[in-house]
């Protein structure tokens, strides 16, 4: 990272920290978007918030975990990034798997 120093006036460290998030965040949109995707190739599915919001919940919480251990994770390099992939990806499916909980319990 040292030939983004500098750049935009922000330090490496600082770079290797909206990488994280932003890597995170993609982990999300895979595992948000991408079923969606591949259903609407296939012939086509609505949008389904409810379905989405147990995901973006989960998402939530796991972004405090990220950004609460940003420093650890960025000492990892490109394993810490991975991670932050991962991370997004498995923290969308905690929630959405939350929310089967709740529903069947509710009887949905």
């Amino acid at each position: 990272m040292e030939f983004m120093e500098g750049v935009l006036g922000l330090q490496a460290k600082q770079w290797m920290n909206i990488a994280l998030v932003v890597l995170y965040l993609l982990g999300v949109g895979a595992r948000t978007l991408w079923p969606y995707y591949l259903k609407w190739r296939q012939g086509g599915q609505s949008w389904d918030w409810h379905y989405v919001a147990g995901q973006w919940v989960g998402a939530i919480i796991g972004l405090f975990g990220v950004l609460t251990a940003q420093d650890f994770i960025a000492s990892l390099g490109v394993a810490g990034l991975f991670g932050a992939f991962v991370l997004g990806y498995g923290a969308t499916s905690i929630g959405r798997d939350g929310q089967k909980t709740v529903d069947s319990a509710r009887g949905k």
